[in-house]
């Protein structure tokens, strides 16, 4: 990890997990901390020792058994009830050693700068990934899902449609009630983020090589655009 200073301001790193233990193995948790003020686990009722192993270097773990969106959902419900116990920022990163803390204070700069009110990662372009940290089915189906959000929301600049990495603020994370309940939180994320009024940027990461096995397998990618369709869908109606 790159020799970095703690930004000045308060904020969290939300970490949703299941069955990560190979890479919270690896210090994960006491990585983000060094950077974050709060590292909160938002665990799918893992059947190995993540919520362990996160509880002993310095987490917060909340456990919950629905699918990354559903769980998600619920520890908004959290916040929405208890907001003095969390600063005025959150990012969200996978919790298997792809996103970078060394990259958390170049996500939030938009935000702190007032420049955007979400920021969202892109993986693929600017800056080469790490050797080994994708394959050729991930970003044939990043660049056709990317494509299609560009589309959708008139925009040149959405490069990177399955990104986990995000930043925002405790005002959308309270106000923006999340519907999905699996591994399309993010296509429902660029929803909100495009069809809410607010204001989102893109900012180029380094993709590191993930610990341990992936969950959203290469079938997973096929089920992107349906993803977007979905989210961009409900978000005309609700407006």
């Amino acid at each position: 990890m790159e020799i970095i200073n703690k930004p000045s301001y308060p904020f969290s790193v939300i970490l949703p997990t299941k069955n990560e233990e190979p890479a919270f193995r690896t210090g994960l948790v006491r990585d983000f901390k060094k950077v974050a003020d709060k590292v909160i686990v938002v665990d799918g009722n893992s059947s190995d020792r993540t919520r362990e192993i996160a509880e002993k270097d310095g987490a917060t773990v909340f456990r919950f058994n629905g699918g990354k969106g559903r769980d998600f959902q619920s520890f908004q419900n959290y916040v929405r009830k208890n907001p003095d116990e969390f600063g005025p920022y959150f990012a969200m990163a996978d919790a298997d050693r792809t996103c970078r803390p060394e990259d958390l204070e170049k996500m939030f700069k938009p935000i702190i700068d007032g420049e955007a009110d979400m920021v969202v990662g892109s993986r693929f372009y600017e800056i080469k990934p790490a050797q080994g940290s994708t394959r050729s089915l991930q970003r044939i189906g990043n660049i056709a899902a990317a494509t299609l959000a560009n589309v959708l929301y008139h925009r040149r600049d959405l490069r990177d449609a399955t990104c986990p990495f995000w930043a925002f603020t405790k005002e959308f994370l309270v106000k923006e009630q999340i519907t999905s309940n699996g591994f399309d939180l993010e296509a429902e994320l660029l929803a909100k983020a495009n069809l809410g009024g607010y204001r989102l940027k893109t900012v180029s990461i380094k993709q590191e090589k993930r610990v341990g096995t992936s969950k959203f397998l290469g079938l997973g990618y096929a089920k992107v655009p349906y993803f977007l369709l979905k989210h961009y869908a409900l978000g005309l109606l609700r407006k």
